[in-house]
């Protein structure tokens, strides 16, 4: 109803990341759990008397004698700490578990509007190797039944606004899958029918919501990522963020029905701000100016530099020059090679991987030109390679 808010935070003696509810009227916030482990995260329940979450399990007794005995140690691809669903009501304020097992681990879930029904995404583990084995199980929190219902890598499910149905991401379930696009799919439950939905797209959709204009979902395109809407029935894409140029939006928060999200977004010449789009028009309204911080900061731009390939391909990479670049000049070449398998370059102003992971800003500084390019490799392939040194 709009009355509260709830929301994680980890306070004083809590042992990690608790469930907290505000009212919107004021006063403090109030704790809700007191789970060992920390809670990862909630949904709360459409009719809104309960709060799903996700948690690793306490520690078990027999854990609880071996660390006593020989001390903390893990064994690689034995002692896996799985998170698992957990429902608290909200009445009483009681916390009971709704999945277990050693070969469940909880990625992500979403409530059924009646309230009675969880969708979750789980692997056998939180292992990588098994990232492919993700599947879309079906809930039910009174009797805890629950069933997978798709198959091998798929995640992210969303109902439909009258809970009939499910659409979520589908990819191959093998490890030529990450060079392949993924595809949304439709689950029904009268039928337990699947249908892959018809959409010529040429990347990967991350599915965010279903509303009765359509279906919303994220996706890359070239050096940008775009909020995108198609019919629940198929058909072409359109694009709901502006066509800024670099524009990136990662995070979206929908209202109940969907005229209004909530972002994050930036592009080449604004760093990451709060905004809000109107639905389903796309109009954008930034509601901070945190980029006022770096108006005097002597920042260079970041460029679309393109390239053709010995096969006369087309590759596209970023390319920065410093701020006070002059073209007559030769500079070291500084190469930014980083993790994928199927990420992109970004040219958002101060973006993420500027701010922590590598210092581009502070090289190009001391006379270097960067270039910023994918490895298609593994996730952790980040490196600096410096062609030419720097006194």
């Amino acid at each position: 109803d709009g009355q509260y808010l709830a929301f994680l935070s980890e306070r004083d003696d809590d042992k990690g990341p608790q469930i907290y509810r505000l009212a919107i009227q004021g006063g403090e916030a109030e704790r809700l759990t007191e789970m060992e482990t920390g809670i990862q995260k909630l949904h709360w329940s459409p009719d809104g008397k309960q709060i799903a979450f996700s948690a690793v399990p306490p520690e078990s007794a027999a854990d609880k004698t071996r660390t006593e005995k020989y001390g903390e140690y893990v064994e690689d691809n034995v002692d896996y700490q799985r998170a698992q669903l957990w429902l608290l009501t909200l009445e009483d304020k009681k916390v009971r578990q709704l999945t277990a097992g050693d070969d469940l681990h909880v990625q992500g879930f979403e409530w059924h509007p009646d309230s009675q029904q969880l969708a979750f995404t789980a692997t056998p583990s939180p292992d990588m190797d098994q990232y492919f084995q993700s599947r879309i199980y079906l809930l039910n929190t009174a009797t805890l039944d629950y069933q997978a219902i798709t198959a091998p890598n798929s995640t992210d499910p969303h109902w439909s606004p009258d809970g009939t149905a499910l659409v979520y991401g589908r990819g191959l379930a093998e490890e030529s899958g990450f060079q392949k696009n993924s595809w949304l799919e439709i689950y029904t439950l009268a039928d337990e029918s699947t249908q892959r939905l018809a959409m010529p797209f040429d990347e990967n959709p991350d599915p965010l919501g279903w509303s009765a204009d359509g279906i919303y979902f994220r996706a890359m395109q070239r050096m940008s990522i775009h909020l995108f809407r198609v019919d629940a029935a198929g058909g072409e894409a359109v694009q709901v963020t502006p066509d800024q140029e670099g524009f990136v939006a990662m995070e979206f928060s929908f209202n109940r029905d969907y005229s209004r999200c909530g972002l994050n977004c930036a592009d080449c010449d604004t760093a990451s701000e709060v905004a809000m789009l109107a639905l389903p028009a796309g109009d954008l309204q930034r509601l901070t100016d945190y980029d006022a911080l770096t108006h005097e900061w002597n920042l260079p731009r970041h460029e679309r530099f393109v390239w053709t390939s010995a096969d006369g391909t087309e590759i596209e990479g970023v390319l920065t020059r410093p701020a006070d670049f002059d073209p007559q000049q030769k500079y070291p070449l500084l190469v930014v090679i980083h993790g994928g398998p199927t990420w992109i370059s970004l040219r958002t102003k101060a973006g993420y991987v500027e701010r922590r992971i590598y210092p581009m800003y502070q090289w190009l500084s001391q006379g270097a030109v960067g270039r910023m390019m994918s490895r298609h490799k593994s996730w952790v392939s980040r490196r600096l390679l410096l062609v030419e040194g720097l006194d």
